[in-house]
């Protein structure tokens, strides 16, 4: 079963006014997430899925978090598959039993839901 990623589309306030903290918290969860997958990472670098980067630029982790808290996410992309996700169609025992060298498919899982840029 998928995460539930739901804050990913909670991120401004009430009135269109400041970053919810469910919004923060989800990005900070993100981050460190992102940092258990070294081999998916530039050195100290991560992957920036801003909807601007969209996933294509490695950028140090306090940056990639500005760019989500500003920008948001890549519209449609909450399966971070190019952040080390597994494809949730995945089990998890394929998914642990991957070879860390094993190529993985880096395209973005889109959604139909409205999503807040």
């Amino acid at each position: 079963m998928p995460p539930d990623k739901s804050w990913i589309m909670n991120r401004v306030g009430p009135g269109g006014y400041g970053i919810t903290d469910e919004f923060w918290m989800g990005v900070k969860g993100f981050i460190e997430l992102y940092q258990q997958y070294p081999q998916y990472m530039d050195g100290e670098n991560i992957r920036c899925p801003c909807c601007d980067c969209k996933s294509l630029k490695f950028l140090p982790p306090d940056r990639v978090s500005y760019h989500l808290i500003s920008r948001g996410f890549e519209r449609g992309y909450v399966n971070w598959v190019r952040q080390g996700e597994p494809h949730w169609g995945e089990t998890s025992t394929h998914a642990q039993s991957r070879d860390e060298h094993e190529p993985m498919v880096f395209e973005p899982i889109i959604t139909n839901e409205p999503y807040d840029s």
